[in-house]
């Protein structure tokens, strides 16, 4: 699903009381929990606890619950001022922080960044300002994969 105006969407979504149906359709408390601990244990092969992680589009941080305590830094980006404070309320690990994407312009931060469920929402030109912010969150050098 593309939506014109993807911060604007997702803002207005963090405010409804059925949030999660947007996020995950027909999922319980308990499965929307779960499908986050699923997700993590598929990243947990990309990086070890001695690694700064960046979760690109953290949303309510049902994922970041997982994979910030196997981190050394945990940094979690969304367009959702909404959504990042429920995040925030929702990572318990100390070495988690939150930020919505005006707020943090930090590059180079990351040994691994992931987005999970970003991309679909996003226009062509929107994925491209995506991709470069991602490689720019990335420490090592991969500017010439730069779209």
């Amino acid at each position: 699903m593309t939506v014109k105006n993807p911060k604007s969407f997702w803002i207005n979504i963090s405010k409804k009381e059925n949030w999660r149906d947007y996020i995950l359709p027909r999922k319980k408390d308990e499965d929307f929990d779960y499908e986050g601990f699923l997700e993590a244990e598929r990243l947990f092969y990309f990086f070890d606890k001695s690694q700064a992680v960046v979760d690109y589009g953290c949303g309510v941080g049902r994922v970041a619950k997982y994979v910030a305590p196997r981190t050394k830094n945990f940094i979690g980006i969304d367009i959702n001022t909404g959504f990042v404070e429920k995040a925030r309320r929702y990572v318990k690990s100390k070495n988690a922080r939150f930020y919505t994407l005006d707020d943090f312009k930090e590059k180079a931060i990351a040994d691994f960044v992931y987005s999970l469920m970003v991309l679909q929402h996003n226009d062509d030109k929107n994925r491209k300002n995506i991709m470069n912010n991602i490689y720019d969150r990335v420490k090592s050098n991969y500017s010439d994969l730069k779209c």
